[in-house]
């Protein structure tokens, strides 16, 4: 009776710990979702292009007019952060520059 009780005792345990961990992977699931959340596309109005245009003229400018450098800093930036909206290419792509002629 004893070993009975025993084994009860383990399979309640074994089901208990089997129910947590798909707990903790549908919460991480849910974390990660979350954080690949975007705003929809209508909130990528006018303003916004007016201020991709303001951040790409600043950009411009920090690498001296070369268009060409510009879009390549760009574009590698979308294929390694890929879904951002336009403006934080931009954002992120300054913030890089201004933070490496600091240290250089």
């Amino acid at each position: 009776m004893a070993l009975l009780l025993n084994l009860f005792i383990l399979l309640l345990i074994f089901i208990s710990l089997i129910l947590i961990i798909q707990f903790i992977q549908e919460i991480n699931k849910q974390k990660r979702k979350s954080i690949k959340t975007y705003p929809p596309k209508f909130n990528r109005s006018n303003i916004n292009r007016s201020k991709v245009n303001q951040l790409r003229n600043q950009l411009l400018k920090m690498v001296g007019g070369n268009q060409q450098t510009m879009k390549r800093l760009i574009k590698h930036l979308r294929s390694k952060h890929p879904g951002e909206q336009e403006t934080w290419y931009f954002e992120k792509a300054i913030y890089d520059l201004e933070r490496d002629r600091k240290y250089h």
